[in-house]
């Protein structure tokens, strides 16, 4: 048997790994990048089928790979840029020490509040309000319709206001 070439292999596969990728991702820019990891991967390691029947369900499964390695490194990458936006708004929202100190406790009371809430409900509250994500792209990152983002954010946001209640001198005002 004769082994398949890349050269082949990319003239005749190029359409069905981007249709593979754009099936999982749902975005034609991503679905291209997959694809040209997928081919890149395969020019680096020098493998290849040997068997030409074989080659689009080995493509297809290397493709499949590539993008969720891919969905992995966006949530991974939402993730940082949804720590330095929270990290930047504080920056930017406190001028006065002292009010930088009430609003830091405050934050920080807030984020502990947060961080009980349910896995579904903190990411939710994440992408929403950290990274003010619309609500289709919360529902796509999330992998989620976006009737359960909505619903979500709402008991996150009432599970929120509870919360915040029982916590003494939130709403305490202070007569100067």
């Amino acid at each position: 048997m004769e082994q398949v070439h890349i050269e082949e292999v990319f003239l005749e596969f190029r359409e069905l790994v981007i249709r593979s990728a754009f099936r999982m991702l749902r975005d034609h820019d991503a679905a291209e990048d997959v694809a040209q990891e997928v081919w890149l991967r395969l020019l680096e390691s020098g493998e290849m089928p040997y068997r030409r029947s074989s080659t689009a369900a080995w493509l297809h499964v290397i493709t499949t790979r590539a993008a969720i390695d891919y969905n992995r490194k966006q949530r991974q990458a939402e993730r940082v840029a949804l720590a330095q936006g929270l990290e930047a708004a504080v920056e930017r929202s406190y001028v006065d020490e002292r009010d930088n100190v009430v609003n830091q406790e405050l934050l920080d009371r807030l984020g502990r509040v947060i961080a009980l809430l349910p896995a579904r409900q903190r990411a939710v509250v994440e992408l929403r309000v950290g990274l003010e994500l619309s609500v289709r792209a919360t529902a796509k990152a999330l992998s989620i319709s976006e009737g359960t983002v909505k619903a979500t954010l709402f008991q996150a946001r009432s599970s929120i206001r509870r919360a915040i209640k029982c916590i003494p001198g939130v709403f305490d005002v202070q007569s100067e």
